[in-house]
């Protein structure tokens, strides 16, 4: 074929809700890929979630003696169900070829279609052994935490405030706020939770 495509992942099987890796990889044997693509049929996102695919740069190797064009594309995704998840998809867009004839080149256009191998993707479901009473389901790497306290020298009556802030390479859509206990000496209001603005020095 003029195009073949197949599926990676950096790790599997992963659990549900544990962000992976998953690639794209799109070999042109004749031609090059427009940059303009659109990828459908992927599961539906309560099962799948993706976030955009990334254009990674384009590489050039010889393969059985053929110089190929090779694009990847790359999205951070999670799996939201345990069990299998078959991963298909179609990527659609544009062959462009540069055909040489003796006193000009002549760009061709056409549409094409590539389906890479379906994939079988295995989520395992969180372990209930060992689980603290309070786990929420956030899962992953990267977690930080820091909380400051404002005045932190205040009178009997004065409100204060308190800022715990989560960072996290992994989606934190499952973890709930702590509850804070009753006691009668010290007087709470419901926390609110609010997202941060991504912090771009800090590496996802």
């Amino acid at each position: 074929p003029l195009f073949e495509a197949r599926w990676s992942v950096s790790g599997h099987p992963v659990y549900v809700g544990e962000r992976f890796l998953l690639t794209l990889e799109v070999i042109g044997r004749e031609g090059s890929l427009a940059k303009k693509i659109r990828l459908d049929g992927l599961p539906p996102t309560n099962h799948l979630t993706c976030e955009p695919f990334a254009d990674l740069p384009v590489e050039l190797k010889s393969i059985d003696d053929r110089m190929c064009e090779i694009r990847r594309f790359r999205a951070i995704a999670a799996l939201n169900l345990p069990g299998p998840c078959p991963l298909r998809g179609t990527l659609h867009g544009t062959q462009i070829r540069r055909i040489q004839h003796y006193f000009f080149t002549q760009r061709e256009e056409r549409p094409i279609s590539v389906s890479p191998p379906e994939l079988r993707l295995e989520a395992w479901a969180l372990p209930l052994s060992n689980r603290p009473p309070e786990f929420t389901g956030a899962i992953g790497s990267g977690f930080a935490f820091s909380a400051q306290l404002a005045p932190t020298s205040p009178a009997v009556g004065d409100l204060i405030e308190v800022k715990m802030s989560v960072h996290s390479d992994s989606p934190l859509a499952r973890l709930a706020p702590p509850v804070l206990p009753d006691d009668p000496e010290f007087k709470s209001y419901p926390l609110k939770a609010d997202a941060a603005s991504p912090d771009p020095a800090r590496p996802r």
